[in-house]
């Protein structure tokens, strides 16, 4: 009965294109498709369709330095280097250069030559590829938005908090 109200709502929305997954104690309970992953092509999403979720998971990623921070795990004072010792060591990029985007590390989408997009990369590999380039200029001396900033934040979340 759950199901049909649930499928009869989002059948009527016509602009909602996505999965809906509901669970109850680790049971599936609902897991339905509806739209197009490429309205074009006409390919309707299905519960395997994998969605770009972009930059949604930036703010958590931030606040989860945050809480990290509050909880006396890591201060936003401290170098990078301490987690990842040969990546632009000596340069004085910390915490707080990735969250205010004042690092100066290249920003790794804009390495599409060297990092090529129809192949899975590790995160590790990426930074393989970005410590390869200078900083754009020097920490702390300007703003320039870097996913690259993100995705060592990641790494940090990774070794301390999981």
């Amino acid at each position: 009965m759950m199901n049909i109200n649930f499928n009869e709502y989002f059948k009527k929305q016509k602009k909602f294109s996505g999965n809906v997954l509901l669970s109850k104690n680790n049971k599936i309970i609902f897991n339905e498709s509806y739209g197009y992953s490429n309205r074009e092509k006409g390919i309707k999403n299905t519960p395997q369709t994998k969605f770009m979720i972009g930059s949604m998971t930036k703010t958590i990623t931030a606040l989860s330095i945050m809480q990290l921070s509050e909880k006396g795990m890591l201060s936003t004072q401290q170098h990078i280097e301490d987690y990842l010792p040969d990546f632009y060591k000596g340069h004085g990029i910390t915490i707080h250069h990735l969250l205010t985007h004042t690092s100066g590390i290249p920003n790794y989408l804009m390495l599409k030559k060297q990092i090529k997009w129809g192949e899975r990369h590790t995160p590790q590999e990426i930074l393989q590829i970005v410590k390869g380039y200078q900083l754009k200029f020097p920490v702390g001396e300007k703003w320039s938005y870097s996913n690259t900033n993100y995705l060592i934040k990641r790494f940090l979340i990774k070794e301390i908090w999981l």
